[in-house]
């Protein structure tokens, strides 16, 4: 949580090669109790990185108390 109190689902992408890469993030601030709508917006990054020809191997979400379904 920022000091705007927003809740950010932030994506840092790290290569192959070890090199971190910020694609983005996206406010989840409404959706941040209902992990169906943070599991969607899981799904539309997947999609738009797939898009740009990007594997993912992982995600990874801090937030495990709140999104242990993700």
């Amino acid at each position: 949580t920022n000091i705007r109190a927003q809740n950010l689902l932030g994506i840092v992408i790290i290569t192959s090669a070890g090199k971190f890469l910020i694609w983005g993030a996206c406010d989840i601030s409404v959706d941040h109790s209902y992990t169906v709508e943070v599991m969607s917006q899981i799904e539309n990054i997947y999609n738009e990185l797939e898009s740009n020809s990007i594997k993912i191997a992982c995600f990874v979400i801090d937030s495990v108390a709140a999104y242990t379904v993700a």
